[in-house]
């Protein structure tokens, strides 16, 4: 909160949009001779009036200041979604180890309700990779947009052949490579099976 002195009624208020004040200091009971204008009350001592530094954001500074926030605050919204895709794509595609069931239907069905990817609709495919996620990221190590997997992983993919609100999926399992969507080296995105 900033205070500054109120000419109008002689005293100090927070609401006034004033400048920088540097130093406010008590004047001395022989003061008022030298400024006629002060009133005096006893028992009240009297400040003088504050002294305007030369500390005022000039346009040039203050638009080199908003600029150096919005550089921040872009690259930290940016980190911030690139973040929230990869625990996206995590919740959505990764299961490992993966989660028991009696047969590959059930653990389609388990999987969808429990990753919530039948709320509101029945998503019609979803691929559930069972690798640990440093075997994963691998896949984009060092690159960026659609990576493909040197190496085969085990998969299942569940696809829905009911309707909403009665999801209903069948599952089956298969060892292939794939193609993932990557960005700053962590998958974001499941493309496809090769």
């Amino acid at each position: 909160m900033k205070w500054g002195y109120d000419n109008s009624n002689r005293t100090w208020s927070s609401h006034l949009p004033i400048a920088m004040v540097d130093l406010v200091q008590p004047r001395s009971p022989s003061s008022p001779e030298q400024d006629p204008e002060a009133e005096t009350h006893p028992g009240q001592d009297t400040f003088a009036r504050p002294t305007v530094g030369h500390a005022r954001m000039t346009p040039k500074i203050s638009f080199w200041l908003l600029l150096r926030l919005a550089v921040l605050l872009a690259a930290f919204l940016l980190q911030s979604s690139e973040g929230s895709r990869y625990r996206h794509f995590q919740r959505q595609h990764v299961d490992h180890p993966r989660t028991g069931a009696a047969n590959d239907n059930a653990y389609c069905n388990l999987m969808m309700r429990r990753r919530g990817l039948t709320r509101g609709r029945c998503k019609p495919t979803n691929t559930f990779i069972h690798s640990s996620l440093n075997t994963i990221r691998s896949v984009c190590q060092g690159r960026r947009n659609l990576c493909d997997s040197r190496q085969s992983f085990s998969m299942t993919v569940c696809r829905n052949r009911g309707r909403y609100p009665r999801c209903n999926y069948v599952g089956r399992r298969h060892n292939r490579r794939m193609r993932l969507g990557c960005r700053n080296g962590v998958p974001v995105h499941f493309d496809r099976m090769l």
